[in-house]
């Protein structure tokens, strides 16, 4: 998604959440929300229990899967507001361009508070937040507990077909999730706001954006829109968060930090290179795959001729295993049998390339010798299709869409989404409105574009994103070393996900 579409600020007792049009500079402020601690008259009570993430142990945490106790966030907590800007000539710059990652957000954005006079604003209560927090980590071990169900072989046919992913490459899931099973930093959970509270859409535990935003571009803008003195920034804690979960993951040597050269790519990858570093860790940032190469045993080297020991990266790993052939794949699992067995760590891959052929991402990040964060299981909580795995192990769970591999009688009536399992940025879903008619053909209401339009799909419960101020917003709370971290609100020009 484009940083124009996301630029949030969220604060301990208010916060400003900043949202700007689709595919449009940043010129055009659209929508801001601050969470602000209210009396009861002034909002709505909520069905906040007594129990805060603060103070919630595993133990605390494990028991909310199951009673749906630990906390909630409905939309009846947040009003919308108007503040007035500053006027053009009077804005400050807001973005501290000392710091590299800043720099490369005003190359690709502009850095304007508004074109117009005022922007929207809204007001949410503190136990709101709580309830946003609390969430974020009893929906990351669903999710984790949905991913390691799958990790059982006798699931394996039924999910290489149902996740799109290749029998050969489940060795090598497997691996991930045995050796690696903690070695994740940063994901995502994309969230609708009801009345009756949080619904989960789906879980970016992988390549998610928007980390730079939640952590301080709301809250500078904020500060710039004369919103700064309403509350405290929670989205501050999210840097700290950050350089905390990388030193728990004890990297030894270099750190490469791999992205493609979009904009918004290289200034998520400045910034999190930032943490890194203030967790101690060497780092190197490498733009696009140019000048890799295959050195002695088949390693990967960049241009520099540096192997790829530890990797963080933004590319999808749905984006790397497609683009690898059944043949690269057992390479690697031959390879990773072989290290488990103690044997030998070089991969033959004049097997199947040409030896003049370049590297592809697969091949550097595959290796047995080089740890991803992030690393390969990370894609099936990721995909869509660990939907209706989690409506199974968890039914009727109230965090949840009703989900299914199957169109159900249900959803035909209540209306639902039908969304490819390899789709990315609301492409290729189609909304299909309640339907109690029976035996006719139903069509889709709103259908996306995109080039999935052949793919697996997975039909989820119908839930339509607020409009607020005029705009369609969507909450994304981030899970950062498996607990919540801080949140973003997204301006979407559709109603769904």
């Amino acid at each position: 998604m484009s940083f124009s579409s996301a630029i949030t600020a969220i604060y301990q007792d208010t916060k400003l959440l900043t949202l700007r049009e689709p595919n449009s500079p940043w010129e055009i402020p659209l929508f801001s929300l601050r969470e602000q601690t209210l009396d009861d008259e002034d909002l709505s009570p909520n069905s906040f229990s007594t129990t805060s993430s603060a103070t919630a142990s595993e133990d605390d945490i494990g028991d909310a899967v199951a009673t749906s106790l630990i906390g909630n966030c409905t939309i009846n907590q947040f009003q919308h507001r108007v503040v007035v800007l500053p006027p053009k000539e009077a804005q400050p710059g807001w973005l501290d361009l000392s710091k590299d990652y800043n720099v490369k957000c005003v190359e690709t954005y502009a850095s304007a508070l508004g074109s117009n006079e005022t922007a929207n604003y809204c007001l949410l209560r503190e136990s709101g937040a709580r309830g946003l927090a609390a969430l974020t980590a009893v929906l990351h071990r669903m999710f984790a507990d949905a991913t390691g169900y799958l990790m059982d072989p006798s699931q394996q046919q039924g999910a290489s077909e149902r996740f799109l992913v290749p029998d050969g490459l489940w060795p090598l899931l497997r691996r991930s999730w045995t050796t690696q099973r903690h070695d994740i930093v940063a994901g995502r959970f994309d969230l609708a706001l009801t009345a009756e509270g949080i619904k989960v859409y789906e879980y970016n535990a992988d390549s998610a954006s928007c980390l730079m935003e939640a952590a301080h571009v709301q809250d500078d803008w904020s500060h710039a829109a004369g919103l700064g003195g309403v509350g405290s920034d929670v989205g501050g804690e999210v840097f700290d968060r950050l350089v905390a979960a990388w030193r728990a993951r004890e990297v030894q040597g270099l750190l490469h930090l791999l992205c493609d050269t979009d904009g918004e790519e290289v200034y998520h990858t400045l910034f999190m290179k930032a943490a890194a570093e203030a967790a101690g860790i060497q780092c190197k940032v490498v733009v696009g795959t140019e000048g890799w190469t295959f050195a002695e045993g088949g390693r990967v080297v960049d241009a520099d001729g540096v192997a790829f020991q530890n990797v963080w990266k933004t590319w999808a790993w749905r984006t790397i295993v497609d683009g690898l052939t059944e043949a690269e794949i057992a390479s690697y699992v031959s390879q990773a049998e072989s290290v488990g067995a103690g044997g030998s760590a070089e991969v033959q891959q004049q097997q199947f390339l040409p030896h003049s052929s370049a590297p592809k991402l697969g091949h550097a990040l595959l290796d047995a010798r080089t740890r991803v964060i992030e690393p390969l299981w990370t894609m099936l909580p990721s995909s869509k299709s660990i939907l209706p795995v989690l409506c199974e192990l968890f039914p009727s769970h109230p965090y949840l869409l009703k989900s299914s591999f199957e169109l159900t009688q249900d959803l035909v009536e209540g209306g639902h989404v039908a969304k490819p399992v390899r789709g990315r940025g609301g492409k290729n879903v189609s909304l299909f409105e309640p339907c109690l008619g029976h035996g006719s053909i139903q069509q889709p209401a709103e259908v996306t574009s995109g080039r999935w339009s052949d793919d697996v799909q997975v039909y989820q419960e119908l839930c339509l994103l607020p409009k607020v101020g005029g705009a369609f917003v969507q909450f994304c709370t981030w899970a950062i070393n498996g607990q919540h971290g801080g949140v973003v609100v997204r301006h979407l020009c559709d109603y769904w996900l």
